[in-house]
């Protein structure tokens, strides 16, 4: 079992589809993107900033996985 589907059992009780991960990963986006902009009106945005970021994150390296994308090998492409 992924690391991925561990946490999303222990915490959720049971496995996220690659379709609800995705639009997960696109709600933390945007609400990232609104709330580093100011719309939300969210106090102490900056101190969440990182969690958020975090969030997306993890969900990029998890679609990766469940792609059977090697995150790391392409990560190292990217910048070298």
């Amino acid at each position: 079992m992924a690391f991925c589907e561990q946490d999303e059992q222990a915490r959720d009780g049971r496995y996220w589809s690659t379709a609800e991960l995705t639009l997960g990963f696109m709600r933390d986006l945007a609400k990232l993107i609104q709330a580093h902009l100011g719309v939300l009106g969210i106090e102490r945005h900056e101190a969440k900033f990182g969690h958020g970021l975090a969030d997306c994150l993890w969900s990029v390296l998890v679609m990766a996985e469940r792609c059977g994308l090697d995150s790391e090998s392409a990560l190292e492409r990217k910048i070298t």
